[in-house]
Parts: C-alpha cells; sequence; structure tokens
C-alpha cells in the first residue's frame, strides 16, 4: 500500500490509504490520494476507497 519516494526515504501511500505506514484505507465517506475526496455516492451507494 506504500512506495517509497527515492529523494526523500519517506513513504508515499498509494490512493486510498493513510498512516505511518499506509496501514489504514480511508474512511467510508473519502476516496483517493491522501483520502482527500469526498464520496457523493447516490441511491445508497458506497465508496471505494481507492476509486
Amino acid at each position: 500500500n506504500m512506495t517509497c519516494d527515492h529523494v526523500t526515504g519517506q513513504y508515499v501511500c498509494r490512493p486510498g490509504y493513510l498512516g505511518l505506514t499506509c496501514e489504514h484505507p480511508c474512511p467510508p465517506d473519502r476516496y483517493g490520494l491522501n483520502c482527500a475526496n469526498h464520496c457523493d455516492c447516490k441511491n445508497d451507494g458506497e465508496c471505494h476507497h481507492v476509486t
């Protein structure tokens, strides 16, 4: 769920994950890179933490 920045050596979480070592999926109402996107699902749809 993570990659390592080859310049800084810091972990970079893949879209859909948070945490020091990217161990946590986004909260149910968020998704994407840094969980920055807010889900706006219609008709009781569920948001996927990555997309």
